[in-house]
C-alpha cells in the first residue's frame, strides 16, 4: 500500500504535466474550430487568446498570412481607465471600411507612415505620428500607399479626464497631434515597443509614468452614462437627475465629448455592429425587426434611419457587405462569440 502510494506521489508531476497538456491541446483545437467561422478579404483568419497564469486575458488576436489585429488588456491597476490596446500590423487601408464613429477616445502610435483620414464630405486631414483620436459623431476611411503598423490605447469615456483632467469635448470630431493636448514629460516615453509582450508592458508603463491630476467624475453623470447605455430618453433622464436638459447636455459633454442624445445614438449602433449574433454568416435566423426591438428602437425603420446616419448605409447593407467584419471593431465581438459558443448559441 505505501509503495503504491509512494509511486503515485512520485508520478504527479508527470501525471499533472499530461494533464495540463491535455487541456492546452483541447484548447487550440477549440480554437480552430472556432475559427473557422470567420474569413475576411476572402483569406482565413484565426481567433487566438493568450491568458496569463490568472486566468486573464491578456490578447485576442487577429490573425491571417499578410496582417495581424491584436487586443491586449492592460494591467490590472489601470483597467479602470483603459478599455484595451489593439494593434494592427500589415493592414492595407484598400481592405478596410469605414471606420464608424465612437465615444471611446484612443491615443494612437503609428510605427510606419502615418495614413490620411477621408470623410464623407471629400475632406482630408494628414495625421501626425502620435495623435489623439477623440470622441466622434462622423465616419472616416483611411488612405495609406503602405501597411499601417500602428498601437492604439484605447480608453474608456470619460478616462480622460479621470487621468489627465482633460474635457474631451476639447478633442471631439478631432485628431490632434499629442502635444497639442498634453504634454508627457520625456521624449524617451514614445519609444514604444513593437513586438510580443515589450509592447504591452511599455505602454502599461507609459501611462503610470505619465498620470496627471486625477478627477472624480460626478455620480450623477456615470448614472448617466449608464442609463443612456440602456436607451433611456434623454428628457427623462434630466428631470430624474433633477436639472435640466440644457445642464445635462453641456456637463455630459464636457467630461464624455458628446452629447447625451449623440452618445446615445452611437452606443445603440456600435452595440449592433459589434455583437456577432447580428450576422448572417453567425446566426441565419436574425432578423432587423428583431434587432430593432431588443436595442430599444420604437420600430424597424427607425433602426434603419439611425444606422444610415452613421454608418452612411442601411443595416441589411452593412451586415451582408461587412459580416465578417464585426470583429475589427473591437474585441467585445470575439468575447461575445466565446460566450455565445459556451452557451450553446452558436
Amino acid at each position: 500500500m505505501a509503495s503504491t502510494f509512494n509511486s503515485f506521489i512520485s508520478d504527479l508531476p508527470f501525471k499533472l504535466s499530461q494533464s495540463i497538456f491535455l487541456v492546452f491541446y483541447i484548447t487550440i483545437w477549440l480554437l480552430n474550430k472556432f475559427c473557422n467561422l470567420f474569413s475576411l478579404s476572402g483569406r482565413s483568419i484565426e481567433v487566438m487568446s493568450i491568458l496569463d497564469f490568472s486566468g486573464r486575458i491578456l490578447s485576442v488576436g487577429i490573425f491571417s498570412s499578410k496582417f495581424m489585429i491584436r487586443f491586449i488588456s492592460p494591467a490590472k491597476d489601470l483597467s479602470d481607465f483603459v478599455k484595451e490596446y489593439w494593434v494592427w500590423e500589415g493592414i492595407r487601408s484598400s481592405e478596410l471600411p469605414w471606420i464608424l464613429p465612437s465615444y471611446e477616445p484612443e491615443l494612437v502610435f503609428h510605427f510606419s507612415e502615418p495614413p490620411v483620414l477621408l470623410f464623407p464630405d471629400s475632406s482630408r486631414y494628414n495625421l501626425d505620428r502620435i495623435h489623439w483620436i477623440g470622441p466622434q459623431t462622423r465616419r472616416w476611411k483611411v488612405e495609406s500607399k503602405t501597411p499601417l503598423e500602428l498601437a492604439s490605447i484605447r480608453f474608456h469615456p470619460g478616462a480622460l479626464w479621470e487621468l489627465y483632467s482633460i474635457s474631451s469635448a476639447e478633442i471631439s470630431d478631432r485628431f490632434p497631434p499629442l502635444s497639442e493636448v498634453l504634454e508627457f514629460r520625456s521624449d524617451k516615453n514614445f519609444r514604444i515597443y513593437r513586438k510580443g509582450s515589450d509592447l504591452s508592458a511599455h505602454l502599461d508603463s507609459f501611462l503610470r509614468s505619465n498620470i496627471g491630476k486625477k478627477r472624480e467624475i460626478p455620480v450623477f453623470l456615470k448614472s448617466a452614462l449608464e442609463a443612456l447605455k440602456k436607451a433611456a430618453r434623454v428628457d427623462e433622464l434630466a428631470s430624474e437627475l433633477g436639472i435640466s436638459r440644457k445642464q445635462l447636455d453641456r456637463k455630459f459633454k464636457k467630461i464624455y465629448g458628446l452629447s447625451p442624445k449623440d452618445f446615445r445614438k452611437l452606443h445603440r449602433v456600435l452595440t449592433l455592429v459589434r455583437n456577432p449574433m447580428h450576422y448572417k454568416n453567425i446566426n441565419e435566423h436574425v432578423r432587423l425587426t428583431d434587432i430593432a426591438l431588443e436595442s430599444g428602437y420604437s420600430d424597424q425603420p427607425h433602426l434603419i434611419k439611425e444606422f444610415k446616419e452613421i454608418s452612411g448605409i442601411s443595416p441589411k447593407e452593412w451586415f451582408d457587405f461587412y459580416k465578417k467584419m464585426s470583429h475589427f471593431y473591437n474585441s467585445d465581438s470575439e468575447k461575445s462569440v466565446i460566450k455565445g459558443i459556451r452557451e450553446g448559441k452558436i
